[in-house]
């Protein structure tokens, strides 16, 4: 099973009653999301990306992407610090390894979506 997100958009798998998560909000208080942020030269205040943005992935807020960035005294480079980038993740123990029941479901209830 493969799971992209953007955003604080969330999937979650159902199965047998539990609920399995199988993504991460994109929020500016991850670690992960703030040092990719902070590597390109961004900065978080107050749990937001340039002190605007709660999210670190997103569609929209165009304000935060494409912006330029002095290098140096004479050169600037433009920068995304929130990225339309899905976040992929796999999941395989949900599904059956053997190509005969591949295109039946597993076992009990499963159901997908996305909040």
């Amino acid at each position: 099973m493969v799971c992209a997100n953007v955003g604080d958009a969330r999937a979650v798998l159902c199965r047998n009653g539990k609920a399995i998560d199988l993504s991460l909000d994109h929020k500016a208080s991850r670690a992960d999301e703030q040092e990719r942020i902070k590597k390109q030269g961004g900065y978080i205040v107050f749990g937001r990306v340039l002190g605007r943005l709660a999210v670190t992935r997103a569609f929209g807020d165009f304000d935060c992407k494409n912006i330029e960035v002095p290098v140096d005294d004479d050169k600037k480079e433009i920068k995304n610090f929130v990225l339309i980038e899905p976040e992929v993740s796999t999941l395989s123990d949900y599904l059956t390894l053997d190509p005969r029941d591949y295109h039946r479901p597993p076992e009990g209830p499963l159901c997908s979506a996305c909040l």
